[in-house]
């Protein structure tokens, strides 16, 4: 079904994630399977996926789905977490950043999204970032170059169109494919039968359906990453034009949104953002192999969807404080 809307992306969502996890829920079960043969046949023999497939799956189905189902769970609550680790965000309040905690907490009531907790990156690239949902799991964090180089209405477009990706899921649809990405990995690299080295040829030598098995075993693992990468992809593509047209809908100003995407566009990398470039506002372009619309795509979708709201004479809100200069330093 396509995706119009905001209303029907929330859905869409919803739908997604419940195909995405039964599509994960029977690649854990297949790579469980041949994870568990080799224990089996000398614990079990009866009860292997490979004599007895019905009795396997009485018996080792459902705490094969229990273990998976806790892996997934531990990674998916802590997602936010690991993200604020990952790139260093410095939790803030409204009397360590003013500026950036007021304007945020403004355009996440104007959503109706439940304030998540705010943080900084102190990276001199513009960018920002947002995980999780409510608020002690969500986050939007932003890095020190964006607000010095935002005004206030380029960057309240910026938190809301960030905002708005709490508010119709699309936090917790990645979280919950990097979740179910990171399950399968762990399940395969527990797995006796993956293939790690040519030297593994001489079991399939002494006992060939083990070959099958172990082929087996790594496609399923592969289809399990190509199953993440391209629903990383899908969701990331429609939905930063369904974010975008959130934040004009709320700030009423697609020219301050056209400029911050025109100031931030390419110049957003940071040490560490390579490992969360899909919850970006700035990544590289699908085009590039990255999961985000090109600038050219979203700049282009803003002057259809905002048209008629653009006002070239308004002026621009700008409370950005000049920066102070930092006595007893080594800079000139």
């Amino acid at each position: 079904m396509a995706v119009h809307g905001y209303v029907t992306h929330a859905a869409h969502n919803r739908r997604f994630t419940a195909l995405l996890v039964l599509g994960y829920v029977l690649a854990f079960e297949i790579i469980g399977a041949f994870a568990l043969t080799m224990i089996l046949l000398s614990a079990d023999h009866e009860h292997t996926i490979l004599t007895d497939p019905a009795g396997y799956a009485l018996r080792y189905a459902l705490p094969i789905a229990i273990v998976a189902g806790f892996v997934f769970w531990w990674i998916y609550s802590s997602h936010a977490k690991a993200v604020t680790k990952v790139l260093g965000v410095r939790i803030v309040t409204r009397e360590d950043e003013p500026r950036f905690v007021a304007i945020a907490e403004e355009q996440c009531t104007a959503l109706g999204v439940r304030l998540p907790r705010f943080g900084i990156i102190e990276a001199s690239e513009p960018n920002a970032v947002t995980a999780g949902e409510g608020p002690t799991q969500g986050l939007i964090a932003v890095t020190r170059g964006l607000l010095d180089v935002l005004d206030d209405d380029e960057l309240a477009a910026v938190l809301a169109h960030e905002a708005s990706h709490i508010r119709h899921g699309d936090t917790r649809l990645l979280a919950a494919n990097h979740a179910l990405m990171r399950t399968a990995i762990i399940m395969q690299m527990n797995n006796p039968l993956r293939f790690e080295d040519w030297r593994q040829m001489v079991i399939a030598v002494l006992i060939p359906p083990m070959l099958l098995l172990m082929l087996a075993s790594s496609a399923m693992t592969s289809l399990s990453m190509r199953l993440s990468r391209a629903a990383r992809r899908g969701l990331k593509l429609s939905r930063d034009h369904v974010a975008d047209g959130e934040a004009i809908r709320v700030t009423h100003f697609p020219e301050a949104l056209l400029s911050a995407i025109a100031k931030v566009s390419g110049r957003g990398c940071f040490v560490g953002s390579d490992r969360v470039e899909g919850l970006l506002f700035d990544g590289r372009a699908d085009h590039e192999g990255g999961s985000h619309p090109s600038a050219t795509d979203r700049i282009e979708a803003i002057g259809h969807l905002g048209g008629e709201l653009m006002n070239p004479a308004r002026q621009r809100r700008d409370t950005r404080v000049p920066a102070r200069p930092v006595f007893g330093s080594a800079r000139e």
